[in-house]
């Protein structure tokens, strides 16, 4: 994200943005899903971006369960 602007104009139009760790995702994204890296410098962290239809617990939890089962 290149400024905060961007970022609430997102939020308001019915996307969702969350710190997501890294290693969570281990290139398994569901295809609703659209990630940035957090900044240049930290490649620990994306930004999850997600339909808000969606909520982002059941999201979370589908992540985390194909990544490490």
């Amino acid at each position: 994200m290149r400024d905060t602007r961007t970022l609430l104009q997102m939020m308001a139009s019915g996307v969702g943005v969350s710190l997501v760790p890294t290693l969570a995702l281990v290139n398994k994204l569901n295809a609703d899903i659209v990630t940035r890296p957090f900044s240049p410098n930290r490649t620990r962290h994306l930004i999850a971006f997600w339909p808000k239809k969606k909520p982002l617990i059941p999201v979370g939890r589908q992540l985390l369960r194909e990544c490490c089962s």
